[in-house]
């Protein structure tokens, strides 16, 4: 097969143009870092969260019986029994991420983990489930 040798400018150009569409292009997607108990959907990309706040099941008061359902349920699907979605209602300030935190706190070393989605990104919960499907 015979060499084609380029003219420098004909290089120049091309070098440009390719520097040009890397600028426009997307960054490629990493792989998810599972090495953290809790993760924070982000432009379409799991970030772990190693800087947990810790909140303890016992200092959460009056609710207990809430605590108890979200408990035994939490339970149910660590033990891959039957679970239900939960889905935390109330004004601001009555303890539901309080809940959540304290859940992850006394059950991450059984394998419970936590993403964090905001409202606006629910239509991207395909793709999160895409992402996590082969996880334990």
């Amino acid at each position: 097969m015979a060499k084609i040798e380029l003219p420098g400018h004909i290089l120049n150009t091309l070098s440009t143009v390719l520097q040009q569409l890397q600028q426009s292009l997307p960054e490629l997607k990493q792989i998810p870092d599972f090495s953290a108990h809790a993760y924070k959907w982000q432009q379409g990309e799991l970030k772990p969260i190693h800087q947990l706040r810790q909140m303890e099941l016992a200092d959460l008061k009056g609710i207990e019986r809430q605590k108890e359902k979200v408990i035994q349920n939490t339970l149910q699907f660590l033990n891959g029994l039957p679970a239900n979605d939960v889905l935390l209602t109330g004004s601001r300030g009555t303890g539901k991420s309080s809940i959540v935190r304290a859940l992850l706190t006394e059950y991450a070393d059984q394998g419970l983990r936590l993403i964090e989605i905001e409202r606006d990104d629910l239509s991207d919960l395909p793709q999160i489930q895409q992402l996590i499907a082969e996880r334990p």
